[in-house]
């Protein structure tokens, strides 16, 4: 299969269960962004082509991952993920109906907070059809139609939400598969909420920078939201959001999401401050 699975890995010692259940004959490019002892140990034992960034950028380990692979078809993956059976079939023939293909996050769930915290990831991530990986597929193809380059490394969080901006603009279609599965480790709220507050930093910084654009509304798939879904939640006041979260998903996620996007907001607006008192410094 003329297929590269690039597969960024800092210290996730899932790696390993990650290149395990690729179940198709494919290239996996292991891209190591700042790797720890562990991670190292473990990739000199795994068949795939590894390649390294010197700092801890997302953005810049997925573009090394697309510039160290062999095919013009990638399929981009997290180390904290596993294949379901057939999910890497689905996303490569969804290359032959579309320059991009993806498919969903299954979030794991081994207690009642846990399960908030899937079906929020489930709201404001899977239950809107995007660009956002994983799993993401696409044809190298796609740079010039998208601006000429891949994942902006000017960003260290929500290059993806960028990246997809640029596709939307583009009018780039995308195959969705729901049944291209994946499977996500489960998540603590001390770890997602984490990730919120570095989304809203990232969120700021693309804004300041202007390669991100606020409210931008979606004109290309027409089986997706019209919206992104950050900027929904930001369009919509606290009554109503809470009311559209309890009815697709149950109130007890809607009090959490509240938080989350607290936390997204905190994140915002503290690197605002900090980018603020930088600038007065100089």
């Amino acid at each position: 299969m003329d297929l590269s699975v690039i597969i960024p890995v800092k210290d996730d010692i899932r790696i390993r269960r990650c290149i395990e259940s690729i179940d198709e004959t494919v290239e996996p490019v292991i891209v190591l962004n700042t790797p720890s002892k562990d991670v190292l140990e473990i990739v000199k034992g795994l068949d795939a082509t590894v390649t390294e960034i010197e700092d801890n950028n997302l953005a810049r380990a997925y573009n090394k991952g697309i510039e160290a692979s062999s095919y013009d078809n990638m399929l981009f993956m997290d180390s904290d993920c596993t294949f379901d059976l057939k999910t890497i079939r689905k996303l490569y023939d969804g290359l032959k109906e579309a320059p991009l293909s993806k498919g969903k996050v299954e979030f794991a769930s081994n207690s009642w907070i846990s399960k908030v915290v899937a079906l929020s990831r489930e709201y404001h991530v899977t239950d809107i059809i995007n660009a956002y990986s994983p799993p993401l597929a696409f044809k190298k193809s796609i740079k010039d139609d998208i601006g000429g380059m891949y994942y902006n490394d000017i960003l260290f969080w929500t290059e993806d939400h960028e990246f997809d901006q640029r596709v939307q603009k583009a009018g780039l279609n995308l195959h969705y598969d729901e049944t291209a599965t994946i499977q996500h480790g489960e998540l603590s709220p001390k770890a997602d909420l984490r990730s919120s507050f570095h989304y809203g930093g990232g969120y700021f910084e693309g804004i300041k920078a202007g390669i991100t654009q606020p409210g931008f509304m979606y004109g290309g798939n027409k089986n997706t939201l019209k919206s992104m879904g950050l900027d929904v939640l930001r369009t919509l006041s606290l009554p109503a959001f809470i009311a559209d979260v309890t009815k697709k998903k149950n109130f007890a996620t809607a009090v959490y999401m509240t938080a989350w996007m607290a936390s997204f907001a905190a994140g915002y607006y503290s690197q605002a401050c900090f980018d603020f008192l930088g600038a007065h410094k100089k």
